[in-house]
């Protein structure tokens, strides 16, 4: 029997092993690239007042997900208080196919996440910065060559971090980081099997949301109640 570590995504969601393939190393850098762009252009925000955020509604839709996944995001952020945000993210059809590597695309037809979210609270350091504490669950469809397909949920509690770019008016940007380790899943022992092309038992792992739990995010929203 044979032990197979499933294949790290980058960028939202993606199964976890120790070093991420190419593919996903280069889906990685444009999206790192710009979001730091767009942080040191939202920088002279900084310098002014302080935060106002109670009350204030954000709606989201990731850019990253439809463009590399193949499958959609939304999000809210909602000001409890002018520190305090309460936050909240759900994922819908996200497929790992054009990331997965050589080894992976011999095992399976297709990885995907059928359905990922969740909830998170939020403090407001400086302006337009806000780090979360995030608790979520990512549901998994797992689809073998040779076998019959199977899926179970993870469930991870980690940190993140976005920062609002205005644009004009209510548009903006928020590039987001977050490191989502796994807690735990619905598999028993974190593991299950399935038999590839020669026959061969695999073992697959419970995936780990991004690269080895750290994702990488860009959206494009609208603050409802910025003028």
């Amino acid at each position: 029997m044979q032990n197979h570590r499933p294949l790290q995504f980058s960028v939202f969601l993606r199964p976890s092993q120790a070093s991420a393939p190419r593919k996903t190393k280069r889906a990685v850098l444009p999206v790192l690239s710009f979001s730091l762009a767009a942080v040191l252009l939202g920088a002279p925000a900084w310098a002014q007042d302080g935060p106002q955020n109670k009350g204030q509604f954000i709606l989201l839709s990731g850019i990253t997900q439809p463009l590399l996944l193949k499958g959609s995001n939304i999000a809210f952020n909602y000001g409890l208080s002018d520190r305090i945000i309460l936050e909240g993210s759900f994922g819908f059809g996200l497929s790992y196919k054009n990331l997965l590597s050589d080894e992976d695309e011999k095992l399976f037809n297709d990885v995907r996440t059928p359905l990922t979210g969740g909830f998170g609270i939020g403090y407001v350091p400086i302006k337009n910065l806000v780090v979360m504490f995030e608790p979520k669950f990512t549901n998994y469809k797992v689809e073998p060559k040779a076998d019959k397909s199977f899926q179970y949920t993870t469930f991870t509690a980690g940190l993140g971090a976005y920062y609002n770019i205005y644009l004009f008016k209510g548009l903006l940007l928020q590039p987001a980081v977050k490191y989502w380790p796994k807690v735990g899943s619905t598999l028993n022992g974190d593991e299950t099997t399935f038999r590839d092309a020669e026959g061969a038992l695999r073992v697959d792992e419970a995936r780990t949301p991004g690269n080895d739990g750290f994702i990488y995010n860009i959206s494009l929203g609208w603050n409802f109640n910025r003028k």
